[in-house]
């Protein structure tokens, strides 16, 4: 199922954080932090301000768990900015999600693994 969004405005906390289902234990949130200085980020900024400024869809599964998010420069969608999909392991806690950009065909993905109760006991970064 996808729908069309274009909307203006500020962010939701969630558009920011992507924390569905996410648990944390006590020291993982420091992995997390939102305004992170690390280059590999800079492609998740970009894709939040295009995501906020331009024409995009988002795409969910049947459990109603947001799957992909595709950005273009006008709803022609004749230039894709971003292509953003995330990962759920069987309970539906997301293991991962890789923002693509399109114009420079780089990747950023972050990935969570969770123990037996279903908390966050690591989180890495790649950049490709």
């Amino acid at each position: 199922m996808a729908r069309n969004t274009n909307r203006g405005g500020g962010l939701a906390f969630f558009d920011v954080i992507e924390a569905n289902n996410l648990k944390l234990r006590d020291g993982v949130i420091g992995n997390l932090v939102v305004g992170d200085q690390d280059v590999r980020d800079r492609i998740d900024l970009l894709f939040l301000n295009a995501y906020a400024a331009y024409y995009h869809e988002v795409t969910y599964n049947a459990d109603r768990y947001k799957t992909q998010v595709d950005v273009w420069t006008s709803a022609a969608k004749t230039t894709k900015l971003f292509t953003k999909t995330y990962t759920y392991n069987s309970s539906n806690y997301m293991t991962a999600f890789s923002i693509t950009d399109e114009i420079n065909t780089k990747t950023l993905t972050k990935a969570w693994t969770y123990d037996s109760d279903n908390y966050v006991i690591s989180f890495t970064k790649a950049y490709t």
